[in-house]
């Protein structure tokens, strides 16, 4: 078992954010099978929560000349949708505006009525939207057995818990929050349950507030693509359209084959392109950041040129994860990396949050009047 305490150390994510910064925070995301050391960060610790504060992320609103692709397109199956469950209500006030409860949520599809997470992450990374509030602290934890949902109501969660930390300074961390765990805390194939709770009152637990879900590990070798009709018709379109994101030389026939309706050796062919494809992708992913981590180790003679060169190239790479993680069903992997490149796809972005929270738009808009 992992067990943390660990203070915050935020990063603020803004439009000039460096490339050293980037290349730590998104380095983390690999396939098992293809999992590599992850740079180094020679500019000083990031620490394992990041926040991008809603003043700073400008969502929906194309950036200046010089971003890597500010009107780039996604194209995205939709969700299966649900509504993500209630926080948890107190029994003698809030920590947030009890307007602003709904607020409190994963970024992540609801299935039914079940926040699930996929990844095929080493290191992974959930990312959450943060309210206004007054709390003490939030508490984070992941707990084994995947199965039995029931562990979430037990008083004493010490005997389940598989990662745990406190957040400190929440009160004070409006926005999108990004919680990354170890590497490799979380075991291929298995399944395990998150919370997150927003300490309102150190001595009434019923006065707290917390959310939960779930997140599977997969490896990338036994993905298998979403055969549901829309997602077969956004893949066919994100293999056809001139402006698709996929870099594959042969996408063009692979969209012109799923014009058959999908038949299992149409679909099994595609599935295997696409696949090595995406594991390919990773592999470039991390080479790129291993090459701008030596970079970074000699900062005296700093190549910002070749640097500035590799991170548009990872960005890209980063983006094209972005489109084909959905495919998998791995939204998890789809959010974080749609996240940590942000700035350099806000549209893309804007349009992830508008597919996951397709029934309530309202809380990505209200919240751009608290700046």
């Amino acid at each position: 078992m992992n067990k943390y305490n660990v203070g915050l150390k935020f990063v603020l994510v803004g439009i000039g954010l460096g490339y050293a910064q980037k290349s730590a925070i998104a380095n983390g995301l690999l396939p098992p099978e293809i999992t590599q050391s992850p740079p180094q960060d020679h500019l000083g610790q990031l620490g394992n929560v990041l926040t991008l504060f809603p003043e700073q992320s400008d969502i929906g609103q194309p950036k200046d000349s010089g971003t890597v692709g500010a009107g780039s397109q996604l194209y995205l199956p939709i969700p299966d949708s649900g509504m993500p469950p209630t926080p948890n209500p107190t029994q003698r006030g809030y920590c947030i505006n009890k307007k602003a409860v709904p607020l409190f949520r994963g970024v992540i599809p609801v299935v039914g009525d079940e926040v699930i997470a996929d990844t095929a992450a080493s290191e992974i990374s959930l990312w959450f939207y943060i309210p206004e509030n007054d709390a003490i602290r939030a508490e984070f934890s992941i707990l084994s057995d995947g199965d039995d949902f029931s562990v979430l109501g037990v008083e004493n969660k010490t005997d389940f818990l598989e990662h745990y930390e406190e957040i400190y300074d929440i009160s004070s961390r409006q926005g999108f929050v990004q919680i990354k765990l170890p590497k490799n805390a979380l075991e291929v194939g298995k399944q395990y349950w998150w919370d997150l709770t927003l300490v309102c009152d150190e001595k009434d637990n019923s006065a707290n507030v917390y959310i939960y879900g779930s997140v599977r590990r997969q490896a990338s070798s036994q993905l298998r693509l979403d055969t549901q009709a829309t997602t077969l018709a956004a893949l066919k379109d994100a293999l056809l359209r001139s402006d698709s994101a996929l870099t594959l030389s042969d996408r063009q026939a692979l969209g012109a084959a799923l014009s058959d309706g999908g038949q299992p050796q149409t679909l099994i062919w595609v599935e295997d392109r696409l696949k090595a494809h995406y594991q390919v992708l990773w592999q470039r992913y991390n080479q790129l950041g291993q090459e701008m981590d030596a970079i970074l180790a000699t900062p005296v003679n700093l190549d910002r040129v070749k640097l500035h060169r590799l991170n548009q190239e990872r960005s890209r790479i980063a983006f094209e994860l972005a489109q084909l993680s959905p495919f998998f069903g791995l939204w998890g992997d789809a959010v974080d990396l749609l996240a940590t490149y942000r700035a350099d796809y806000p549209q893309a972005w804007q349009q992830l949050l508008n597919t996951i929270f397709q029934d309530d738009q309202f809380w990505l808009e209200e919240n751009q009047g608290h700046e």
